[in-house]
C-alpha cells in the first residue's frame, strides 16, 4: 500500500513538472550603454536575470575594467597585429551557423518579438564617420540575418543612423525571447554538445608539414 501511494506521489510529481515545462516563459531584454537588464516572466511571476550583483560590486567591477582598459592601452605598441572586427564576427557567426544548423525545427518555436533597436555612429571625420558607419551597418545586418533564418523573429524597428557633427556611440536595444522551457532546455542541450564535439575537432594538418616529414626521412 505505501509503495502504491509513492507511485501516485511520483506519478503526480512528473505530472506537474511536465505541465511546468509546458507553459511559455518570456525573457524582456533591455540593453543601453548606461543600463542592461533582462527579466524572466513565468506565470504571473517575475525573476531578475541581470543585473544581478550589488551596487558596490557592480562599481567595483566597472572600476577594474576601467583600470585594465588603461592598462592595455599602455602595452598597446608592443603587441603585434590585431585582428579586423570584421573578421573576428565573421569566425563567430561560422560557430553560430555550423553550431545552429539543424536545429531549426525547434529554433522556430523560440520568438523573438518587439525588437527595437537605435543605433547611432559618429567621428571626428565626415569620412571616418562614413566608413564607421558602413562598417556598424554591415556587422548589424549580418548579425540580424542570422537571427531572421534561426528563430521565429518580427522586427519593429531596426535604425543605424551616422552623426557626422560630432564622435558619438548612442546604442538603445529591447526585445522578447518567447518560449517553451522545454524548448529551451533541448535546444541548449544539444547546442551545448555540439560546442564540444567543435571545440573538440583538432585543426588538419598543413600539407608542407607531410612533405617535410617524409623529406626528411628520406
Amino acid at each position: 500500500m505505501v509503495w502504491v501511494w509513492i507511485g501516485r506521489i511520483l506519478l503526480g510529481l512528473l505530472l506537474l513538472l511536465a505541465v511546468l515545462l509546458l507553459i511559455p516563459l518570456k525573457i524582456q531584454v533591455e540593453i543601453g550603454l548606461e543600463e542592461q537588464r533582462a527579466t524572466l516572466r513565468y506565470l504571473f511571476l517575475r525573476f531578475p536575470v541581470y543585473p544581478f550583483k550589488d551596487a558596490e560590486e557592480a562599481e567595483q567591477a566597472e572600476a577594474d575594467e576601467v583600470r585594465a582598459a588603461e592598462g592595455k592601452g599602455k602595452k598597446k605598441g608592443k603587441g603585434g597585429k590585431k585582428t579586423p572586427l570584421s573578421q573576428q564576427l565573421g569566425l563567430v557567426m561560422d560557430i553560430l551557423r555550423s553550431t545552429l544548423s539543424g536545429l531549426r525545427f525547434l529554433t522556430r518555436h523560440i520568438h523573438l518579438r518587439h525588437f527595437d533597436l537605435r543605433l547611432r555612429v559618429g567621428d571626428d571625420e565626415p569620412h571616418e564617420t562614413a566608413v564607421l558607419y558602413g562598417q556598424v551597418g554591415g556587422i548589424v545586418h549580418a548579425c540580424l540575418g542570422l537571427v531572421a533564418n534561426t528563430f521565429d523573429c518580427r522586427f519593429d524597428r531596426v535604425q543605424v543612423e551616422p552623426n557626422f557633427s560630432e564622435p558619438e556611440f548612442f546604442l538603445d536595444l529591447s526585445f522578447q525571447i518567447g518560449a517553451l522551457p522545454i524548448i529551451l532546455l533541448i535546444t541548449a542541450g544539444i547546442v551545448a554538445v555540439k560546442l564540444l564535439q567543435n571545440r573538440g575537432v583538432k585543426a588538419p594538418d598543413k600539407p608542407g608539414a607531410k612533405e617535410d616529414k617524409g623529406g626528411a626521412h628520406k
